[in-house]
């Protein structure tokens, strides 16, 4: 394993929380701009719902940003990310789960998707922190 010194930010990490954040913005802006449509084609009842959630994810974008691009990792933001990555993750294999009857078939299988995805980022970033050795 590559140990990082106190004067870098693993690039690992830096790649992974500027997927991160740029994944989350574009679902941001696909659930903002077409809740409508993407509700009716996941065949949720209360679209309005996704863009509440895409008003949520620009807030996380902008906290993975900032993280980011910050010439050192602060661990308790990046821990704070991967946790939040690792509740969204819990919260889709809930959502499917105990509440399978409020999506199709389209709306089951881009929650697992976007659950992969945000695993991946979550793995990403655990092994980026785990890089950085602080002196």
């Amino acid at each position: 394993m590559n140990t990082v010194t106190t004067n870098d930010f693993p690039p690992t990490l830096r790649k992974a929380l500027f997927g991160n954040a740029a994944f989350s913005l574009c679902s941001a802006l696909l659930f903002c701009l077409a809740y409508q449509e993407l509700g009716g084609w996941m065949g949720l009842d209360a679209p309005w719902l996704l863009a509440v959630i895409g008003s949520g994810l620009f807030l996380f974008a902008a906290l993975i940003g900032f993280t980011g691009t910050r010439p050192l990792p602060n661990p308790a933001l990046v821990w704070t990310i991967i946790v939040a990555d690792l509740a969204w993750v819990v919260g889709s294999f809930v959502l499917l789960k105990g509440f399978r009857d409020l999506l199709n078939t389209n709306g089951q299988l881009l929650v697992w998707a976007i659950a992969f995805v945000v695993m991946v980022f979550a793995v990403l970033q655990i092994v980026g922190l785990r890089q950085y050795r602080p002196a």
